[in-house]
């Protein structure tokens, strides 16, 4: 009972001080993220030797602890005396034992990544000044990407057929992290560890709840979707990423998996990073003309269209399970963690990338 009620207090603890953290971004950034986070960072790393994902471990423990707090709550006799217990003593029992690991999750989550959520924003870090996007800008944005888009995609061949795994680098992982390790330097990040990268499966397991990819703070891997298309696997694989180097804003990473894919050395890594943007500003602009959304499609040429029909077709695959659930709950996960748009944060590289490109026209002189 005193193990319980250590790691109940433990999570509790751990949540104030989370409170706390919210109040002092520099000090979280100096002495968490860019500190004891890195500590715990080069420890995860080892898991990275392990050939499956390691989460597989962690769930199976975590359904086995299920099972064995459920027979133990229906159970009629303890196994010391083997007198009846009563339905009281039971569920006391049985809540002490759902705190501590509600607790332990809680506390094991927050020191091994989740104070990250309460470091400075990577704003501050770069100096640039973020600011939402009007119609017109979305627009700008929109015509300035189109022939970049184009140009990329033409390198690539194949006018009508979509993009496939086998145009792929044959080292993908290592080249978006290389990639991203290069963008975290020149904004003056820790960026010596490598976060494992793992494909899960059965494919669509995540797809199936609205999701590409997850961080898993417990392990520190790095996981997405098997079932992902090609094209969207660079993207993905580069905002979770993002997420073991230190990052929990969802537009942070967003943006620092766009600069990790466009600057890369290889063409089709640079043309998944612009589609993915093109396709965010796509979509952020329909809000304001739906019809104007279909007309930008239909001007497309052949080789992007099939790209983008393809995507469609791979995730018709893996239909939505509870998908208004599914976003309710992260939203309000992200809006728990400071983050007050909530699930619209994934928009924020927008803000970002705009925010970056005026900081170099600046620079420049222009």
């Amino acid at each position: 009972m005193k193990t319980a009620w250590f790691w109940i207090f433990l999570g509790l603890g751990s949540l104030l001080l989370r409170w706390a953290a919210s109040f002092s971004p520099e000090f979280v950034e100096k002495f968490y993220s860019k500190g004891l986070y890195f500590a715990f960072r080069q420890l995860l790393d080892v898991l990275g030797f392990v050939p499956f994902p390691v989460i597989y471990l962690v769930l199976a423990w975590m359904i086995f602890k299920l099972v064995r707090g459920l027979i133990r709550l229906f159970s009629r006799r303890s196994g010391q005396a083997g007198s009846n217990v009563s339905w009281g003593t039971r569920l006391k029992d049985a809540g002490l034992g759902l705190g501590a690991f509600v607790g332990g999750t809680v506390f094991f989550f927050l020191i091994l990544w989740g104070y990250n959520y309460a470091r400075q924003p990577i704003e501050t870090q770069i100096g640039i000044d973020p600011q939402p996007l009007s119609a017109e800008q979305l627009v700008a944005q929109l015509e300035k990407e189109k022939p970049k888009l184009i140009a990329l995609r033409r390198q690539l061949g194949q006018d009508s057929v979509a993009i496939q795994a086998t145009q792929l680098p044959d080292t993908l992982e290592a080249a978006l992290r290389t990639s991203l390790q290069k963008v975290l330097n020149d904004f003056r990040y820790p960026n010596s560890y490598k976060p494992p990268i793992r494909l899960l499966k059965p494919k669509g397991i995540l797809i199936r709840f609205q999701s590409l990819g997850t961080y898993f703070p417990w392990t520190g891997e790095c996981n997405a979707d098997a079932g992902l298309h090609p094209l969207e696997l660079p993207h993905v694989i580069a905002h979770e990423l993002g997420h073991g180097y230190g990052f929990g804003d969802e537009g942070t990473c967003n943006f620092l998996a766009y600069l990790a894919c466009i600057q890369s050395d290889h063409p089709v890594l640079q043309y998944a990073g612009h589609f993915e943007y093109y396709a965010t500003l796509l979509y952020n602009y329909r809000r304001y003309n739906p019809d104007a959304f279909d007309e930008w499609l239909r001007t497309m040429p052949p080789a992007i269209k099939a790209d983008w029909n393809d995507i469609i077709v791979t995730h018709n695959q893996y239909p939505d399970i509870f998908p208004k659930l599914r976003r309710a709950t992260y939203d309000a996960y992200l809006k728990a963690q400071g983050i007050e748009e909530g699930i619209k944060n994934y928009n924020r590289v927008l803000m970002l990338v705009d925010a970056w490109e005026n900081r170099e026209m600046d620079e420049d002189g222009n």
